[in-house]
């Protein structure tokens, strides 16, 4: 159980870093948001690659792991740009 909890966390740092250095380094939204919308990319980008089903033969890892990091930046950008709207 903690095994599990702690890789879900480690998995959503490295897919949420990888989102919020693809969508713009600069933006501040904290740890516990970046790993939040790692694993939350993680979650709509395994979607997302479940319903494509790649035509070279099923679900292939990588192109998995591609969509989750974008779908990561796509959340770590909204969030950012809401964030900022809720500040001014």
């Amino acid at each position: 159980m903690i095994g599990a909890l702690i890789s879900i966390t480690l998995s959503g740092l490295l897919i949420g870093g990888l989102g919020h250095l693809l969508a713009r380094p600069k933006l501040h939204i904290g740890l516990a948001w970046t790993v939040l919308c790692g694993i939350g990319g993680a979650v709509a980008g395994g979607i997302a690659s479940s319903i494509l089903y790649f035509p070279w033969g099923g679900d292939h890892w990588l192109a998995r792991f591609a969509l989750e990091v974008v779908a990561a930046a796509l959340l770590v950008s909204w969030l950012a740009r809401r964030r900022r709207s809720l500040v001014r």
